[in-house]
Formats: structure tokens, sequence, C-alpha cells
């Protein structure tokens, strides 16, 4: 039996993350804008365009966020299969952090293992 979770705790934890990823973004303005203080001439003008696109990013993971917040408290509570998406995440902290959210304690993925890879730079 594949693993599944109730469709407003789904798309709360994509919300959730959403919201984590605005925040990263967020965080990276410190770094874009010190790239645009350093630089003159052309790499200015390129690193300005980069930190209004990094602005831009970040507002639409904001909106995304709230937006998947509002469908998260209006949905039914009918369960969704969860496994095979969850199976499909790469990143071993997102998916850890989605199984905590969607998974209760004791249901299992299947016998194909957990997902997501461990996250190096």
């Amino acid at each position: 039996m594949t693993a599944s979770a109730p469709l407003p705790t789904v798309l709360a934890a994509l919300a959730d993350e959403l919201r984590v990823s605005s925040a990263h973004a967020v965080a990276l303005e410190g770094l874009v804008s010190e790239m645009v203080r350093r630089s003159s001439g052309e790499d200015r003008k390129l690193a300005m365009q980069e930190a209004q696109g990094l602005d831009a990013l970040q507002q639409h993971l904001d909106v995304l966020a709230r937006f998947v917040a509002r469908l998260a408290d209006s949905a039914p509570e009918a369960a969704i299969p969860v496994g095979p998406a969850l199976h499909d995440v790469p990143l071993a902290q997102l998916a850890a952090r989605l199984r905590s959210a969607l998974l209760p304690h004791g249901q299992a993925l299947s016998a194909e293992g957990e997902a997501g890879d461990l996250e190096l730079f």
C-alpha cells in the first residue's frame, strides 16, 4: 500500500517549503547586493539585473506560498497518495522534511527505500 496524506496537509507542507525557498532567496540578496556594490560599468548593470531577478524570485515564492497555504485552508480532507512523489524528491533534507510533515509515525513509504540524495556543496 502506498503512503498517503490528507490534501490540506500536503498543501500546507508545500507552502512551508515555498516559504523556506523564499527565505533562502532573501538570504542571497546580501551577497548579490555586495556584488552590485563592488562592480562598476557593464558589470554593475548586469549585477543590478541579477539583483532585480533575485528580488522577483523571492516575491514569486512568497506569493506562491501564501496561495498554496490558502488552498490548504479550504481543501477537502481527502487522502492522496504521496509515496511516489516522495520517492522523486532528490534532495535528502527536503525529502526528510516532507516525510516528517506528510507521513504519520510508523507509516513507511514502501520497499523501494527512502527518497533523497546526500546534499553536498
